[in-house]
């Protein structure tokens, strides 16, 4: 059975609360006793920029009749989020709550409003009920109007902290080198000031720099945001970004007049486009086309692009010697040779095979993916050509000479014998 509470919160409150056990015996009628509140006390609070508050309040209630009585305390905790406000009762030594919304058109509790009771619900109002009350919410009068003075200047304080604050960039991470895989569409979101955004973006870009060389001078690129939105003070738009490299991105805020802030807030973030670590190990050179054809003595270079982590490894190489006509190939066999120039910088490994060896040639090696990437080990490199024979150039013979007929230019006398 319930019994009556009446809390002195200027407006008069009733509640109904069970009796204790050694009163049943007074609840003959049905009604319960009343039990009287003492107004609340506020004991702390919390205001927020963006207009949201809590309070909290305290008093104690208690009755006695005869020789009953009874004595507990209760606690009203309040918050306001723009609209609603809430009232949560709670006597201390019950599990159970009660809740009770009104709807306001400013904060109750650091403005004179009028508000109007929207709901009340909770397990707490199986065992009271509250009857008699005017105004809402419960504890709008607890608070005194110097007090709602002092907390109106408190939130304008606030506010004018908040308007003043520098932009803060939430997307990209601000750590330097955050990555991306190409294509990337890189996030933006900045959180400042509502009325006055980020303006004036650039966006400059690098490639990536050579083991050993020192960074190439970024560049302004000519791209523009995407989706670019500003509402309730958060500006959120997206860099679409296929170039490897370094990207810089810069925005320029401004300050209120009344922050007493020289010049503007500056957005920087960077980031790095790169390569999808599980992307497959592309043979660049010799040409993966097949009957590509080289002469010996043969000097083949090769080129394979690939995870930066993840250089080829395990090379093998196998040759068959040329097949006579009307005969069948001969079995491929491993060949004990070594890679020259063997170098790897920024996902490119390059080398040189050398040989004198005419016939079919196939170069292998094995390239691993992060385990990340939830593929089967790793990817083959493979690489077939024919190297054939020089062949070998016999000189031109040289022509037959020819002796010419002599023709005397002069006439030649012999004597004759015996003169």
């Amino acid at each position: 059975m319930a019994r009556l509470f009446s809390i002195g919160i200027l407006a008069v409150v009733i509640l109904m609360v069970p009796c204790p056990t050694p009163a049943a015996t007074l609840d003959t009628a049905g009604q319960g006793q009343t039990v009287t509140c003492q107004t609340p006390s506020l004991i702390q609070h919390t205001i927020t920029a963006e207009g949201n508050s809590q309070f909290k309040f305290h008093g104690q209630c208690f009755y006695s009749q005869g020789d009953s009585a009874w004595n507990k305390w209760y606690s009203i905790t309040t918050s306001w989020n723009g609209n609603l406000a809430r009232e949560i009762v709670k006597f201390d030594t019950s599990t159970k709550t009660g809740i009770i919304l009104s709807t306001c058109p400013s904060d109750p509790w650091l403005q004179d409003v009028t508000c109007q009771l929207k709901s009340m619900s909770g397990n707490a109002f199986e065992d009271f009920q509250i009857s008699g009350v005017t105004a809402y919410p419960l504890t709008r009068s607890a608070i005194s109007a110097e007090q709602k003075a002092q907390f109106r200047a408190e939130l304008d304080a606030l506010e004018k902290e908040a308007a003043c604050a520098a932009p803060t960039l939430v997307l990209p991470s601000p750590a330097l080198d955050q990555q991306f895989i190409a294509p990337a569409s890189i996030q933006i979101q900045v959180k400042h000031n509502p009325d006055f955004p980020p303006h004036d973006w650039t966006f400059k870009w690098a490639p990536p720099t050579p083991a050993g060389q020192w960074p190439a001078t970024p560049t302004q690129q000519n791209v523009a945001l995407t989706n670019l939105t500003t509402a309730n003070g958060i500006t959120t738009g997206a860099l679409n970004a296929a170039k490897l490299g370094s990207w810089h991105i810069k925005a320029r805020v401004d300050y209120p007049s009344f922050c007493n802030k020289t010049g503007q807030a500056l957005i920087d973030a960077r980031c790095q486009v790169i390569e999808n670590p599980c992307n497959a190990p592309v043979l660049l050179l010799p040409s993966p086309a097949s009957g590509q054809q080289f002469t010996a003595p043969a000097s083949i270079q090769i080129r394979v692009k690939h995870n930066p982590d993840f250089p080829p490894h395990n090379w093998t190489f196998f040759w068959t010697p040329p097949t006579p006509a009307g005969q069948w190939p001969a079995t491929p066999t491993q060949q004990n040779v070594t890679l020259t120039n063997l170098t790897t910088a920024n996902g490119i490994t390059t080398a040189t095979l050398n040989t004198t060896k005419a016939g079919s040639w196939q170069i292998r090696a094995r390239v691993d993916y992060p385990s990340s990437c939830h593929k089967n080990g790793f990817a083959t490199i493979n690489a077939s050509f024919t190297i054939k024979a020089a062949t070998t150039v016999m000189p031109a013979p040289k022509p037959t000479q020819q002796i010419k007929p002599i023709t005397p230019t002069r006439t030649l006398s012999i004597p004759a014998s015996g003169t």
